[in-house]
């Protein structure tokens, strides 16, 4: 009851001024101006409730001082106001303590161990340990690090989830119009919608130049750095924080959503890019088998559908790149005229350590890349049989 009183008190301390040496009737002038005042220094010292308060009262009153009424009438008008007011603010304040805590509810802490059961426990003398990687690693997980701020909905979650935040609310001094509020649609996000992969502009799938020499003589058609932008944006996206929620521990995870990739690479956004397209784009698991083995999927890769898809074994090429990636570097590319075949780590930054029991720069996976350009130009000549990439899993021997 602490705001109301405080309410009344600046009420009775404004009617007595507007009162004070009036005749039986009051100027609307005075009726207007005094509670102006009045509600005004209360809106600076107490709280924005008085704003409801500072628009309401000197219209009320003056309308009433218009009709040339009785002081006690512009009394009884004024503290109708305050109780309007008060009525109003108290009634907003339930409705909102009931919305947050059906927020709280909705968007509970919840486990994600069981996900990441198949990881083992890391060791005493491997956590001590650092992870070896090129300085083209370092760099680009340290720029995936100092790009995870904390973002909006993640911020909402944790602010919801703070025991001050609800007390806030519920607390006398109409907390609930002193603070920005959490709204649902603040939390509220959707699985993304599965991405198809195009078909190949070519019916029959050229070889590689690890397997085949003579092509690595061919002009690269595209740029390193071209190349690895391409993979930086899809981690960004598969790996996007707002979609991850607040995190404590693995059994303490509130608004996560499986990582996915919500939209297609950009090859358009990049002149060198825009001549070729994404025909495979599939995530290599290194934690969850003996031997690493690669998710098949018909759309860009989203965990959970991957949880149940097939798998293959890695192919070579893969065989060759996963080794270069644990020795230490970013990404493996093998590129021909109309081809170009990329192994790009998925390797564990500051904020993945909240969920995974790995080290800093641990791969945690890879994704095996294919890239065709979209009008192939005449190919090398070659002799030998070219190397399928068929999406059907490889039996194992």
């Amino acid at each position: 009851m602490e705001p109301l009183v405080i309410m009344l008190v600046v009420t009775s301390l404004q009617v007595a001024a507007t009162l004070y040496g009036a005749k039986p009737t009051v100027s609307v002038w005075r009726a207007v101006t005094i509670p102006l005042v009045f509600c005004a220094l209360g809106l600076v010292i107490f709280n924005v409730a008085f704003f409801m308060l500072v628009v309401l009262m000197p219209v009320v009153v003056g309308i009433v001082a218009a009709f040339r009424v009785r002081r006690n009438v512009i009394a009884v008008a004024s503290f109708v106001c305050t109780f309007l007011v008060w009525g109003a603010i108290t009634a907003s304040t339930y409705s909102e303590v009931r919305q947050t805590r059906d927020l709280r509810r909705e968007f509970d802490f919840e486990s994600i161990a069981n996900r990441l059961e198949y990881e083992p426990p890391m060791d005493s003398s491997q956590s001590l340990s650092a992870v070896v990687l090129s300085e083209d690693s370092k760099e680009r997980l340290a720029a995936m690090e100092k790009e995870r701020t904390l973002d909006l909905r993640t911020g909402k979650l944790y602010q919801l989830h703070q025991e001050h935040y609800l007390k806030f609310i519920e607390a006398s001094g109409f907390g609930v119009v002193r603070m920005r509020r959490v709204h649902r649609d603040h939390l509220l996000i959707l699985p993304p919608e599965p991405l198809p992969l195009p078909a190949r502009p070519q019916e029959l799938e050229p070889p590689t130049a690890i397997q085949f020499p003579q092509l690595a003589a061919e002009d690269s058609p595209l740029g390193n750095r071209e190349i690895a932008s391409l993979h930086d944006s899809g981690l960004a996206d598969f790996l996007a924080p707002e979609r991850i929620g607040l995190v404590k521990s693995p059994r303490q995870v509130a608004g996560f959503v499986p990582h996915a990739f919500a939209k297609s690479l950009p090859l358009a956004a990049n002149e060198s890019l825009s001549s070729w397209q994404v025909s495979r784009l599939e995530l290599v698991s290194l934690l969850k088998h003996v031997e690493p083995r690669v998710y098949l999927s018909e759309y860009l890769p989203r965990m959970e559908e991957l949880r149940h898809a097939e798998t293959r074994p890695v192919d070579e090429f893969e065989q060759r790149s996963l080794q270069q990636l644990r020795d230490g570097e970013n990404i493996v590319t093998d590129q021909q005229l109309n081809t170009v075949r990329m192994v790009g780590a998925v390797r564990a930054a500051k904020q993945c350590l909240d969920c995974h029991s790995v080290r800093r720069g641990d791969l945690l996976g890879a994704f095996s890349y294919l890239l065709d350009r979209k009008q192939p130009l005449p190919p090398s000549k070659f002799e030998s049989k070219p190397v399928s990439m068929s999406r059907k899993p490889a039996q194992d021997t």
